[in-house]
């Protein structure tokens, strides 16, 4: 982690360089915005991101070929907690910091 004089992320040494592939990545997918097969799937991809879904579907894909579902069911359990813990955070009007000042 870099550290910056105020604090605020994006404003440290690595600023410039995460903005420059920001960019850039902005503008290769410029190219896939509004083709309606492009737009079905990164919508599947955001729905996917909901309520860590895509986490379990990776860990239950992990448990299966694995023989494994009690790691799946441990992920789950985890995910659960950590969900849990967030709720209660925003309810209280914690607010997590994205970085740590130095």
């Amino acid at each position: 982690m870099t550290n910056t004089p105020d604090g605020v992320p994006g404003r440290g040494d690595f600023g410039p360089a995460v903005d420059a592939f920001d960019a850039s990545a902005d503008a290769l997918l410029d190219q896939l915005r509004g083709h309606p097969l492009a737009d079905r799937l990164f919508l599947a991809a955001s729905h996917l991101g909901d309520f860590s879904l895509i986490w379990h579907l990776a860990s239950l894909i992990r448990g299966v070929a694995r023989r494994r579902p009690d790691q799946t069911i441990v992920l789950a359990a985890a995910l659960a907690v950590a969900a849990e813990r967030a709720a209660e955070r925003a309810a209280d009007g914690v607010r997590v910091p994205v970085a740590a000042p130095a």
